[in-house]
């Protein structure tokens, strides 16, 4: 039976949706709230200028542009995490595109739609950490505040919360199941999948095209290292989190208590690089990683992965 690469790294992910245009398709309409009758029948790839292809990149994603025959612009990303900035900057991205479409002297009437869709590996949280939605679809267009019915078109945002996603939270839309399924469910090293995945033309394909023995030496090394960095930078993440957090509480002391509020700060700051490496070295367990890989990406002890993957 064959072992899976997962499609959410950015190696996978393109090779399915950015060189194969009928899963592309079907994965557009599928998720997408395109208008009936008005479903993508075919596409052309645009070049990916908007990201640059380097997955050491502080916010480093993957990015996959096209266009179809009404000229409708379509960009997709799949983000391993969240931060406060990815709706801004999903909305600077898809506008940019808007934007582009005119040359000078061109009338307005000739804007075609653009849309935007982002799968999120993680959950949206505000600016507390806190969680903000039960929900897993979300779609964000410009509406009139008193009659929402009332619309200025052109830009078209939908953003899925996949670890929200639940197979039984579509019934009535069998692709949009599956698909879900397949970004949720094929993770690093599966070598079992659902027989409905199996069954489908359209998942069927994207996974074959996951299958590990089908990448060479370069591309798997591509995919580890995409790995380690996102997890480093969810570290990263969490641990600036806490710090502010403390660091917002602790602007109420007096000033008497400054020294012991730094050091306080400090202890709680390196507790919590502690615990963030720890869930980094859990998940690069789960994906394969060596006790050695793991304590090098992570700065654990030897010792400390050991007693971690007893």
């Amino acid at each position: 039976m064959p072992r899976y690469l997962d499609p959410k790294n950015d190696i996978p992910f393109k090779k399915i949706f950015g060189e194969h245009q009928d899963l592309m398709i079907s994965f557009l309409n599928s998720l997408l709230p395109l208008p009936a009758g008005r479903e993508i029948v075919e596409l052309e790839y645009l070049s990916p200028e908007l990201v640059p292809n380097n997955p050491f990149l502080k916010d480093s994603f993957v990015d996959v542009r096209c266009t179809d025959a009404q000229k409708r612009q379509f960009f997709v990303e799949m983000q391993m995490y969240w931060n406060q900035i990815f709706l801004q900057r999903m909305l600077y991205n898809t506008a940019k595109l808007y934007v582009r479409e005119l040359e000078t002297g061109d009338p307005y009437g000739a804007l075609k739609p653009v849309y935007g869709l982002a799968i999120l590996n993680d959950i949206m949280t505000d600016a507390e950490g806190g969680k903000e939605h039960t929900h897993w679809y979300h779609r964000y267009q410009m509406t009139e505040e008193t009659h929402s019915q009332e619309k200025i078109l052109g830009v078209d945002l939908t953003l899925i919360e996949l670890p929200l996603f639940k197979p039984e939270s579509v019934v009535e839309r069998q692709m949009t199941r599956l698909w879900l399924r397949f970004l949720k469910e094929v993770r690093h090293d599966t070598d079992q999948v659902a027989p409905e995945l199996l069954a489908n033309e359209y998942t069927r394909s994207a996974l074959r095209i996951c299958e590990e023995g089908a990448y060479s030496p370069a591309e798997r090394e591509a995919y580890e290292n995409y790995w380690v960095a996102a997890w480093s930078r969810t570290a990263e993440l969490h641990a600036g989190r806490e710090e502010g957090r403390k660091e917002g509480l602790a602007e109420g002391l007096e000033k008497g208590l400054e020294k012991g509020r730094e050091e306080g700060r400090e202890e709680g700051r390196e507790e919590g690089e502690k615990q963030s490496a720890l869930r980094i070295a859990e998940r690069l367990k789960q994906k394969g990683f060596s006790p050695a890989e793991i304590a090098e990406t992570t700065g654990l002890s030897i010792d400390e992965v050991q007693k971690l993957l007893s």
